[in-house]
Formats: structure tokens, C-alpha cells, sequence
């Protein structure tokens, strides 16, 4: 009789939710020694859930209008709509010529830093902003 074992898996090994494998394999693939090893194996479907937060930025205020060279204030609302953040997340609020996050004409104009948010938890947020001629984007990551 087999003694059970422990495993753990890294959660960077599991990219996202969905079903995976677990395979176990007795002996070796040598016919001579075995004479099937195709029976060697055994597939055992698992189902995983991640169980990670989703961090989401909604309620973003910001004026229609603004001047350049004069300060400006915005509001955004961060909600957790997964599981418990286990430590504080980021907020980075960028501005930019265009709607496309990651390309190089994204400037980073302030960050924060939240404490940890429990399954379902809301808080709001106020910045106030140098103006520039670009847009503006906010995210929240964990």
C-alpha cells in the first residue's frame, strides 16, 4: 500500500482556472522488464479555481475638461469582486495618448497603496492630478 503525499503545486505552474491532470506512472517504459507498460499509467481529471481577487476600477471621475498647467482632482471607487487580497495592492494612475496600456507612451504620474481587501470589499479614492495633454487611466493590481 501506497502512503499518501502532500504536493503542492506553485500557483505560477497554473495559469488560469479550468480542469487539469494529475498522472501517476509505476515502473519504468522497458518492455523487457514490463510486459505493458501502457497500463503503467493512471489520468485523474481535477478541477482547480485559483481562487485569486479581481481587482476592479470603477466609478472613475474625472473633468470633461481640463487646463493645462492647473491641478485637477479624481475619483475612482476599487472593488474586490474575488477572493481576499493576502497582502496591499497597487494603484497606478498614468497618463497617455491612447487607449493601449504597456506601450511606450504610458507616463506614470502617482501611485498608492491599499492594505489588503476582503472578498466583496469597496473603497474610494481621490487623487489630485497635474494636467497634461494626454489621457488618463487608472488600474489596480494586486
Amino acid at each position: 500500500m501506497f502512503t499518501a503525499t502532500n504536493i503542492n503545486i506553485p500557483s505560477i505552474a497554473i495559469p488560469t482556472d479550468g480542469t487539469y491532470y494529475l498522472f501517476y506512472r509505476v515502473g519504468r517504459n522497458i518492455p523487457e522488464r514490463n510486459g505493458n507498460f501502457q497500463d503503467n499509467y493512471a489520468f485523474i481529471p481535477i478541477q482547480v479555481n485559483r481562487n485569486l481577487p479581481d481587482l476592479i476600477t470603477e466609478n472613475v471621475q474625472i473633468p470633461a475638461e481640463i487646463e493645462p498647467g492647473v491641478q485637477f482632482t479624481i475619483n475612482w471607487d476599487v472593488r474586490n469582486a474575488g477572493a481576499p487580497t493576502q497582502s496591499g495592492f497597487g494603484h497606478n494612475v498614468y497618463f497617455s495618448f491612447d487607449q493601449t496600456i504597456g506601450n511606450a507612451d504610458d507616463i506614470l504620474i502617482t501611485q498608492r497603496v491599499s492594505p489588503a481587501f476582503a472578498v466583496g470589499q469597496s473603497q474610494s479614492f481621490l487623487s489630485n492630478i497635474p494636467c497634461r495633454h494626454f489621457r488618463c487611466a487608472i488600474r489596480a493590481m494586486h
